[in-house]
């Protein structure tokens, strides 16, 4: 998908220091480069599933690379909270689904989360 060659492109740079997280989701983040990073990986993930199956987000480390390891991300800060169900990723939807997958990037493992 043509689409997917650019947002690849763009998480490269992005990594790579070569694109400013501000040139893919403006200013006023606490950590501009994780939430670029997020924004662009739900893309990519998105981008070859099916309507029903879409995440609403998906979370990596907050250098904005994904999690090395399968089990670095299920005992990150953020997984645990989504365990527990103490998440405020989504204020006026409740969180149906989430967990642990191969990133769509190919260099690690990402935290996906469906909300409705």
């Amino acid at each position: 998908m043509a689409g997917s060659n650019v947002l690849n492109e763009k998480l490269t740079g992005l990594l790579a220091g070569g694109v400013k997280a501000s040139s893919i989701v403006g200013t006023g983040y606490k950590n501009a480069k994780k939430v670029a990073s997020e924004y662009i990986r739900t893309q990519i993930a998105n981008a070859d599933l099916s309507e029903e199956n879409k995440v609403s987000t998906v979370l990596v480390t907050s250098s904005g690379a994904a999690f090395k390891k399968e089990s670095l991300a299920t005992s990150s800060r953020a997984y645990n909270k989504l365990n527990q169900g103490d998440s405020d990723l989504f204020y006026n939807k409740k969180i149906t689904d989430f967990g642990v997958w191969p990133s769509a990037f190919g260099d690690g493992y990402e935290i996906y989360v469906v909300a409705k």
